[in-house]
């Protein structure tokens, strides 16, 4: 989801995935490792182009694990999230739009 941010930016939030091989005992698998998956956002900056202009660093809304951003709306001063939390939890947040200025990176 692609919002307009001026007359010449657009902006998204969008989802990367890590996976880690984790060592240890798991009895639903009788194995000793599990790829185990981390979901991190970012927040990137489009010019009218659709050239990467800016992001952020990668970030968590709660904590790592299974989270994944699926909504993105503009509010006065700045964005309305909703993500989900381990396939099991909705959530709603608020970011403000000096927030993520602030934390948006040349590329």
């Amino acid at each position: 989801q692609i919002l307009p941010l001026t007359k010449k930016t657009s902006i998204a939030l969008v989802h990367e995935t890590e996976y880690r091989i984790v060592n240890g005992y798991f009895s639903n698998t009788f194995s000793s490792t599990r790829s185990m998956k981390y979901y991190y956002h970012r927040f990137v900056v489009f010019d009218e182009n659709f050239v990467i202009k800016q992001c952020t660093d990668r970030f968590v809304f709660t904590k790592p694990g299974i989270e994944f951003a699926c909504g993105l709306a503009p509010t006065e001063g700045g964005f309305l999230v909703s993500f989900g939390r381990s396939d099991v939890a909705t959530y709603l947040g608020l970011i403000t739009r000096d927030s993520i200025d602030r934390a948006l990176k040349p590329v």
